[in-house]
């Protein structure tokens, strides 16, 4: 048994693969206790994980929990990784699942690839974990780089933003190519700094991720960057009607950059344009910022 814990596009999306799977699952009620003898999959915005996990902490440590948000934590700057074992231990069973996929993608069954991570190997469990999800459109790839996965998830939301304003202000896609190497650039470096490792598979989630966030209208990050050259960012977000990680994950930038020594160029752009928030002067930023490059 599976329970769901988020009952939005996205969980309802990989819902349909344990659906094709012949998988018994559940969505969970806010009312109830997670049910800890259940593998449980998080489907939630990153700011509403450590909430969910202190309310059902006694009954989640021998669970399963397989990540499937993507975002940075704003008290306290962390990934979902960190906390997941900060509220229930460094033995926790941990997954992620992440990679470039839209739940439009599901729907219609196109081929997608994404990777499950874990922080060790176990062939049995991760054979078992691997075998909910995988069908033959929706492709699995183990690998053991969650740190560096879920840091690149959450930061191609912060990127997108960046080429949603490039597509407002109708710069090329030569230019928003060019925004899209510098991002992977910027996580590298980033990766590299924190001693997070990118092996060959995991490689194929951070570009797919990163080309998909920042290419495409879909993206709820990409349409309010776009939304950013018109509007104020409290009316983007009125407008979008959703959670924006890219927004919160933005407004991390700065932590990041000084906790670890480095300089996040593109990433510190996106930053200080939410924070001055002025539609009116957002065309002469950008053109001053590419400038740089």
């Amino acid at each position: 048994m599976i329970t769901i814990v988020g009952e939005g596009v996205w969980g309802t999306a990989l819902s349909t693969l344990f659906k094709q799977n012949n998988k018994e699952f559940i969505f969970w009620d806010k009312q109830s206790k997670i049910d800890g003898s259940t593998i449980v999959l998080l489907a939630l915005p990153t700011q509403a994980i450590r909430e969910v996990l202190e309310a059902n902490k006694e009954d989640l440590k021998e669970a399963v929990i397989i990540n499937a948000s993507k975002g940075i934590e704003l008290k306290t700057f962390k990934l979902p990784f960190q906390i997941v074992r900060e509220v229930l231990g460094e033995k926790v069973k941990y997954f992620s699942l992440i990679g470039p996929s839209f739940a439009s993608g599901l729907q219609k069954k196109t081929p997608t690839m994404v990777n499950l991570d874990c922080f060790s190997v176990d062939e049995k469990l991760t054979g078992e974990l691997k075998a909910l999800f995988q069908t033959d459109y929706f492709r699995v790839k183990i690998s053991t780089c969650i740190e560096a996965l879920e840091l690149s998830g959450a930061l191609k939301n912060v990127y997108a933003i960046a080429c949603g304003i490039a597509q407002g202000l109708n710069f090329s896609a030569n230019t928003k190519a060019n925004l899209i190497t510098l991002a992977y650039m910027e996580i590298n470096k980033l990766c590299q700094k924190l001693n997070y490792k990118i092996d060959e598979d995991a490689l194929e989630s951070i570009l797919g991720d990163l080309i998909l966030t920042c290419s495409s209208p879909e993206s709820r990050n990409f349409r309010f960057g776009k939304l950013l050259t018109e509007v104020l960012a409290s009316k983007a977000l009125q407008q979008i009607n959703s959670t924006i990680e890219g927004f919160d994950s933005a407004l991390a930038i700065p932590e990041f950059s000084q906790r670890n020594n480095i300089v996040l160029p593109l990433a510190t752009y996106v930053y200080e344009t939410i924070k001055l928030d002025k539609p009116s002067e957002v065309a002469n930023r950008f053109a001053a910022f590419i400038k740089t490059l």
